[in-house]
């Protein structure tokens, strides 16, 4: 049944869906919450968050889904008769930090597999909540940027290229050195560099 279902229509209900959940706690979003405990993942779970999993669950028990649910929020839920047919794989509002402090950069990230395992995604999706946009993807099919297809870059160059980086550092364990060699334009994976730079060890100290 996972197979035949049309994953990019119900990520087109599920956009809609989580708007509209997430709307007035969007709008009251700067006064006092509750305490909901810590979420799955480690955070603060917030009704933001719950609203727009609760909204992913409705919309996949209205087209009568299937499913294990594997969310930063509730952890591991299991629904319907074959719960094994498809693991999805959410966190509801990623970016709830930047919603929370008024930043337009927030969205849903949803993966769905055969297997609770990353090697299974055969569909996803992340949802750019505030700018409505999506990003899908389909085994087999490509990527899109709502219905246009998009495709990897061709850059080869950290000199000509836009990098990101999430420098949460304390909780990623994300090592000093690679941080230096990416500002550097330093190849990190040189196997001649026996010690990282000074000024990474530095940072790491």
């Amino acid at each position: 049944m996972t197979n035949q279902t049309d994953w990019q229509k119900i990520f087109t209900e599920l956009i809609t869906s989580i708007r509209t959940a997430i709307k007035p706690h969007v709008e009251t979003i700067k006064m006092p919450l509750p305490n909901l405990g810590i979420g799955a993942g480690g955070d603060a779970m917030k009704p933001v968050d719950l609203a727009a999993e609760n909204a992913i669950v409705d919309i996949l028990s209205h087209h009568k889904l299937s499913f294990t649910l594997i969310s930063e929020e509730s952890g591991c839920k299991q629904f319907g008769s074959h719960p094994d047919d498809c693991y999805v794989t959410v966190d509801p509002i990623d970016g709830t930090t930047n919603l929370m402090h008024g930043l337009p950069f927030y969205a849903s990230s949803i993966a769905i597999s055969g297997k609770p395992q990353l090697a299974s995604v055969y569909a996803g999706m992340v949802a750019d909540l505030h700018h409505n946009v999506a990003y899908t993807a389909f085994l087999g099919e490509g990527a899109f940027y709502n219905a246009e297809r998009i495709s990897t870059s061709k850059t080869t160059s950290l000199d000509e290229a836009m990098v990101g980086i999430d420098l949460n550092a304390y909780r990623t364990k994300l090592p000093a050195h690679i941080f230096t060699a990416l500002y550097e334009n330093i190849d990190i994976h040189d196997t001649s560099a026996q010690t990282p730079p000074k000024s990474a060890s530095l940072l790491r100290d």
